[in-house]
């Protein structure tokens, strides 16, 4: 098992997507691994406003898979089976403006 470490991680492997208070969508590329992801963790911090997250995988060829209706102020283990092979996408869709001084989502992509 190893953590899909890169440029941007913090010590623990954790991806951090900014958001401000206006913005619904941010991105992050996940580079050159090949395997599968087990489980996504999500760390989705206290919006002010009540919205949502979805997380999506997008791969070069645009075949995107996805997992919506994550709530906030919450850590959620998402246990997928989603290959990579390099240069994939990772994603973070807010269903609406998250308010106040928006927040910092974490991602942690487990891939074996």
């Amino acid at each position: 098992m190893r953590y899909a470490v890169r440029d941007g991680t913090d010590e623990a492997g954790r991806q951090a997507l900014a958001f401000g208070a206006a913005d619904t969508s941010k991105e992050y590329t996940l580079g050159a691994f090949n395997g599968v992801i087990h489980e996504l963790d999500v760390e989705i911090p206290n919006w002010t406003n009540d919205v949502t997250l979805t997380a999506a995988l997008i791969r070069a060829n645009g075949i995107t898979l996805s997992i919506g209706g994550l709530v906030k102020n919450a850590k959620h283990a998402l246990v997928v089976s989603w290959a990579v092979r390099g240069g994939e996408t990772i994603r973070a869709t807010l269903s609406g403006a998250p308010g106040g001084t928006g927040g910092t989502v974490y991602f942690t992509p487990i891939i074996v």
